[in-house]
């Protein structure tokens, strides 16, 4: 019986703008990061399942914009809140007190010149929380439909569709379309 000869071919892993392939699946959350900085959003989530491309467009976007990176499980010590931050797999670390503080603190800090990213493989909405006031989590999924029109567009409308549906306390993504 032949056996087969498996040969070391690695491939290097890089999280390069020009190694990343852009698909149906990853376009929208691709075109958000290419918008920075002129994005008018503080706070932004980038969720799916592992092996979609969030630690890559968190890659392409931390060189971009020269921010901090951090594992939502390391989030039990006492960082600067001054961003732009990425927080990874914050639904991969169990909810506490101390993680949550720290979303928290990072999320007050948060403007359109220094946002806060959050990747998990769950929508936000989703991310168990150990504080009430992070529930508004699931409403960090605001580009989720964002497709049709142009960006200038959609970035033009989106503040005004955010606070329609927060003055509504309405429940679920909040959407340009």
């Amino acid at each position: 019986m032949a056996s087969q000869l498996a040969l070391p071919l690695s491939i290097p892993q890089t999280f390069a703008r020009d190694s990343f392939i852009v698909a149906a699946c990853n376009a929208q959350a691709f075109a958000f990061i290419e918008s920075w900085p002129c994005s008018p959003v503080s706070v932004a989530a980038i969720y799916g399942p592992a092996g979609c491309g969030k630690t890559h467009l968190a890659s392409i976007w931390q060189a971009d914009s020269g921010a901090h990176l951090i594992a939502a499980a390391e989030l039990d010590r006492a960082i600067d809140a001054k961003g732009p931050w990425i927080v990874e797999d914050v639904d991969a670390a169990p909810p506490g007190l101390a993680r949550d503080s720290v979303i928290f603190r990072l999320m007050e800090a948060a403007t359109p010149a220094r946002p806060l990213l959050l990747t998990g493989k769950e929508p936000p909405s989703l991310w168990a929380t150990a504080m009430p006031d992070l529930a508004s989590l699931g409403k960090l999924a605001a580009l989720s439909g964002v497709r049709e029109f142009p960006a200038r567009v959609k970035c033009a409308s989106l503040c005004w569709h955010t606070l329609h549906a927060a003055l509504l306390r309405e429940a679920g993504s909040v959407t340009t379309e």
